[in-house]
């Protein structure tokens, strides 16, 4: 699949743009641990995670990410259905970072749960799992390399009743300069 450029600034600001990273295709597992194909709209589908599914994938950052930069990984998803209010979907994401040249860290896990809303049928949602600092020096086509995991619920509530639909995953991070470009999956 070809790579496009498009224009995926966040915010202006005179210290630099916030932008998308650049991510590859996921690797889906099979037998217990692996998605399940659903429809969302007539004539589309998408993969809803189960406790304990996975998808492993990997993100490069971009050229112009600044060093130091929070890269704020997270996950856009929908439900293509309305689960119940209220309940909890719990996220675990693994990931090992490292620079051009620079070895990858131990893995490490952060942890973050969404709590179902009235509104939440069919709605595009985009839920951050965590954040990384880059490489205060060098961090342009650093790699993450990552695991999310849908776990079960924290103590209290219900575990959500309605499997998500998780559309990608990626990072925000603070551009070197005030506007710019990424580059993302073409279609």
């Amino acid at each position: 699949m070809p790579y496009q450029a498009v224009n995926q600034v966040v915010s202006t600001a005179s210290q630099g743009a916030w932008l998308d990273s650049a991510s590859s295709g996921v690797s889906y597992p099979s037998g217990s641990t692996a998605p399940t194909r659903t429809t969302f709209t007539t004539n589309t589908a998408g993969w809803t995670y189960a406790l304990n599914d996975f998808f492993d994938g990997t993100i490069q950052m971009g050229h112009d990410c600044q060093p130091g930069s929070a890269l704020d990984v997270h996950i856009h998803f929908s439900f293509p259905s309305q689960p119940s209010v209220g309940t909890k979907l719990n996220w675990q994401l693994y990931y090992c970072y490292a620079k051009i040249d620079g070895t990858f860290s131990e893995t490490i896990p952060l942890n973050a749960e969404y709590v179902v809303k009235a509104s939440d049928n069919k709605v595009h949602r985009v839920f951050e799992l965590g954040a990384i600092t880059a490489d205060a020096t060098a961090p342009q086509s650093a790699m993450i390399i990552l695991r999310v995991k849908r776990i079960a619920k924290s103590a209290g509530g219900s575990e959500c009743d309605v499997e998500p639909i998780i559309w990608a995953c990626d990072a925000h991070y603070k551009s070197r300069f005030a506007g710019g470009t990424v580059l993302e999956l073409g279609s």
